[in-house]
């Protein structure tokens, strides 16, 4: 289930160098952690996951997360 992202989480996007052409369309899963989006430009209706955890790629770990990216009328999951 997504929610609307909260004053503060929006705060912290901004700080994070992410624009949205609103950000009454994005909307987020209760695990959403704005510290893990980064240079993001959202357009249009998006919706993202839960960012928690880690992903393994070729036996390394990384963050989960969205960075230098521009997001257009997508639904990320978890």
């Amino acid at each position: 289930m997504s929610r609307k992202l909260t004053s503060e989480e929006i705060k912290t996007l901004t700080a994070n160098g992410c624009t949205a052409d609103s950000w009454d369309n994005v909307t987020v899963a209760e695990k959403f952690n704005p510290n893990r989006v980064r240079h993001v430009y959202f357009l249009g209706k998006n919706t993202i996951g839960s960012n928690e955890g880690s992903v393994n790629v070729n036996g390394v770990d990384y963050p989960c997360g969205l960075y230098q990216a521009a997001i257009i009328n997508c639904e990320i999951g978890d």
